[in-house]
């Protein structure tokens, strides 16, 4: 066991493709901190880390891609972690049996692109983005609104299934049922 498999620190443009595995480390599989930029992670099996599959840590993290890559668990965090890096792409990859989130991302991380990438069987969430969490951080969102017993949302940023997570379906039916949980005009 090494600390990480993969650790860029202060690095730009790096490369980092085709390893057959990145696993069994006690922090991360890829770690890239501090002014991490522009590196590219594509092609690799990052799995069963102590840690967390891919951690991106700090303000200047940022122009990074993770692409076409097999991040798997059980990684005993997240597949991906995010924390303030900007203008980062996660595409085509494959993201799975995480013990928290598959692609969590939080602080101040922003303009970044999620695309193309199968997310599931992840014990908490598919994608946490802080977007829809920065309010509630700071202090300015409204408490939750229950009706019947259930928590109303004014938008819904994803649409999960569990009984067809990790499915792939020719045509999906979504019922619009949300005026039943609407508050009667006054």
């Amino acid at each position: 066991f090494q600390d990480n498999g993969v650790y860029i620190r202060d690095g730009d443009r790096n490369v980092i493709t085709n390893n057959a595995r990145i696993s069994r480390h006690f922090n991360y599989g890829v770690y890239m901190d501090l002014t991490a930029a522009s590196n590219l992670v594509v092609g690799n099996a990052i799995f069963s880390n102590a840690g967390t599959g891919v951690y991106m840590f700090g303000a200047n993290v940022d122009g990074n891609r993770i692409t076409s890559n097999s991040i798997y668990g059980p990684n005993q965090n997240y597949g991906v972690y995010l924390t303030d890096g900007d203008a980062n792409v996660f595409s085509n990859n494959r993201v799975f049996r995480d013990v928290a989130s598959g692609i969590y991302l939080t602080g101040t991380a922003a303009s970044n692109r999620i695309w193309g990438n199968r997310i599931f069987s992840n014990a908490v969430d598919g994608v946490v983005d802080p977007a829809l969490f920065r309010e509630h951080a700071e202090g300015r969102a409204e408490p939750p609104r229950y009706r019947r017993g259930v928590q109303l949302f004014d938008f819904g940023y994803v649409i999960t299934c569990h009984s067809a997570q990790g499915s792939e379906w020719s045509e999906v039916t979504i019922i619009d049922d949300s005026g039943s949980f609407r508050e009667e005009a006054s």
